[in-house]
């Protein structure tokens, strides 16, 4: 029951907080990229807090000294919206690879627009990997560090889907590093109380 409460008074917090954070974040749209990029920071870091704070939530991370000062593609595995706030929690600077639906969502859409992201269309096969290559160079170029989940959607922890080789094929045309990133104990808030980021680089 105790975790059903603060669940909910999370999940209550977080909407009020995303749709302020949203309205404000129209404010912003003409400012310069780092200041947009900055509220979208904003938004995650208060969001994790507000997650300690209602749910108790903590999370460690592992292998920090495996993340490359330059910037470099991020792999990661996908169990829930969680692993999209605490990943800024640790890179200033991210531009997520993301489904085109996500930016044409009202209030929530204008946000994600802020941290220059690249949104897709997972329908357009081959021409998506292009898209995806070609926009996420120019974001490396800028000093964004490029987010893949390679699996496509959510997983259960301890699941694990077919990886495609987008985040391979941008990391090689880029020349950056790819880093993999491993979120290990990640079930829902109700369940579990600790979650562990784990990184290991991986050559190109």
């Amino acid at each position: 029951m105790i975790r059903t409460i603060r669940s909910s008074l999370f999940y209550i917090g977080f909407t009020i907080w995303t749709l302020v954070w949203a309205f404000f974040s129209l404010t912003v749209t003409l400012l310069p990229l780092t200041a947009r990029v900055w509220t979208s920071r904003l938004w995650a870091r208060t969001g994790v807090s507000w997650l300690h704070w209602s749910c108790g939530l903590r999370y460690r991370v592992c292998g920090l000294a495996n993340i490359p000062a330059t910037p470099c593609v991020i792999v990661a595995n996908h169990q829930s919206a969680l692993e999209t706030l605490l990943l800024w929690c640790i890179f200033p600077r991210l531009s997520y690879v993301l489904k085109k639906e996500l930016l044409r969502i009202p209030v929530i859409g204008w946000g994600l627009h802020l941290s220059w992201p690249i949104g897709i269309d997972r329908d357009a096969g081959r021409q998506a990997l292009v898209e995806v290559i070609e926009e996420g160079k120019v974001r490396l170029a800028a000093g964004f560090n490029v987010v893949i989940f390679p699996e496509g959607t959510r997983h259960p922890c301890g699941k694990v889907g077919p990886f495609s080789s987008t985040a391979a094929g941008l990391a090689i045309r880029a020349q950056v590093p790819r880093v993999r990133q491993l979120i290990s104990q990640l079930i829902d808030i109700a369940n579990s109380d600790f979650k562990t980021l784990h990184y290991n680089s991986v050559s190109c």
